[in-house]
């Protein structure tokens, strides 16, 4: 089975309310991220992505909601795109992601690999529209312009193109929720009793 996720954690939440709780201000566009900080996970991309829209004079902050072993890189590179715009989060409990996803514009992810996307899978859950590197599973979850985009080429410009168009996309977006709808935690026993005769 495709990974599952927890419906009583990971559901639409008012946004706004959200930010009040998280003390998240609501006159930038948030942007989520969450996984390790590892090469892997593509935190390079990101910070290429995020120096191109404070050069945009973009007003956005971007989360990233995880801990690795590239943590100190990562902070050196902030520091030397003088990026100011970024908090990370470190490793945070499944509640808390949950609310920092609500309260986002949207998610994005840049990986190299994932097996079945967890973190996409928690976004969309919260009615979230993602901006993804074409790694397994983004082509059966996310609708190109539905849902948000796939970006097929390692280029920051061309994902920062798509992170402007998914801006303008409903937030939060029902066909996100739909999508991920068979793969509630709640769904879980019925299906394994269609297989298993017990």
């Amino acid at each position: 089975f495709p990974t599952r996720y927890d419906d009583k954690t990971f559901f639409p939440k008012d946004k706004m309310i959200t930010r009040d709780k998280l003390n998240i201000t609501k006159d930038k566009t948030v942007i989520v991220t969450s996984g390790r900080i590892s090469n892997v996970k593509g935190w390079e991309l990101v910070l290429n992505v995020l120096n191109i829209l404070k050069k945009r004079n973009m007003n956005f902050h971007l989360y990233w909601l995880g801990d690795g072993e590239d943590k100190i890189k990562m902070e050196n590179s902030i520091s030397e795109y003088k990026l100011t715009d970024i908090t990370i989060m470190g490793n945070v409990s499944h509640e808390l992601l949950s609310d920092y996803l609500a309260a986002a514009d949207l998610f994005i992810l840049a990986s190299y690999r994932e097996g079945w996307s967890t973190s996409i899978v928690e976004a969309l859950s919260c009615g979230k529209n993602v901006i993804t590197t074409n790694v397994s599973s983004a082509q059966d979850m996310i609708f190109e312009g539905k849902n948000g985009f796939i970006v097929y080429k390692r280029d920051a410009e061309l994902f920062c193109s798509k992170i402007l168009e998914a801006l303008k996309l409903p937030d939060p977006n029902p066909i996100s929720c739909d999508v991920v709808e068979p793969l509630r935690l709640s769904n879980l026993k019925a299906e394994l009793l269609k297989i298993w005769d017990i």
